[in-house]
């Protein structure tokens, strides 16, 4: 169902997955917020949201105590009428090699 079309919709997915399929999945995230579309859904629910305009991006990342996480969440409303605020984020995948003397 359409998030717009009911006041409030909910999708929440859990699991394990391998790296590539993460990748995968955010790929796919990313190539639906380009298209101004995203579609989730599994074996038990499905939401549509349409994206547009400027999108709020909050990432976190956190290691602790061998623990390792990250969090993106991206929001926005249906009426956007925020102002972006310029702060630049840099996210590498690539550990650059260092010279050793």
């Amino acid at each position: 169902m359409s998030a717009t079309q009911r006041d409030k919709a909910m999708f929440r997915h859990e699991s394990l997955q391998d790296g590539t399929t993460i990748g995968e999945l955010l790929q796919a995230v990313c190539d639906g917020l380009e298209q101004g579309i995203l579609r989730f859904s599994d074996d038990s629910d499905a939401i549509i949201m349409k994206p547009k305009g400027l999108l709020h991006l909050k990432l976190s990342a956190e290691v602790e105590d061998g623990r390792n996480r990250f969090n993106i969440r991206v929001t926005w409303h249906d009426a956007p009428d925020a102002k972006p605020k310029q702060k630049a984020l840099s996210v590498n995948a690539k550990q650059k090699k260092r010279k050793h003397a």
